[in-house]
């Protein structure tokens, strides 16, 4: 499996780790509220696009500063400054 991963091209190795952030930056969010609250439920009808609106403005800011190009290509210093700068803007977002 993972030999399959690595032959894939760039932009379906972007396209799933976009997919793998759009799931797990809500599940993020739901948890760290939940850590936080010590109240473990699913969110109400009225509060689930609080948990859709963490996907839908940290991937465009993690696409734009060039994150997912940044991992694929390479790991490095740079690569890491990026990280802590798209996660910093998305939080402060």
């Amino acid at each position: 499996m993972l030999r399959m991963i690595v032959n894939l091209p760039r932009s379906a190795k972007i396209t799933v780790m976009a997919a793998a952030d759009a799931v797990l930056l809500p599940l993020s969010l739901w948890t760290a509220i939940g850590l936080r609250l010590d109240f473990w439920h699913f969110p109400q009808i009225h509060a689930w696009w609080v948990y859709a609106l963490t996907s839908v403005l940290a991937i465009p800011i993690f696409m734009c500063l060039g994150l997912y190009r940044a991992v694929v290509r390479y790991m490095g210093s740079r690569a890491m400054l990026m990280i802590v700068l798209a996660v910093t803007l998305s939080v402060w977002a």
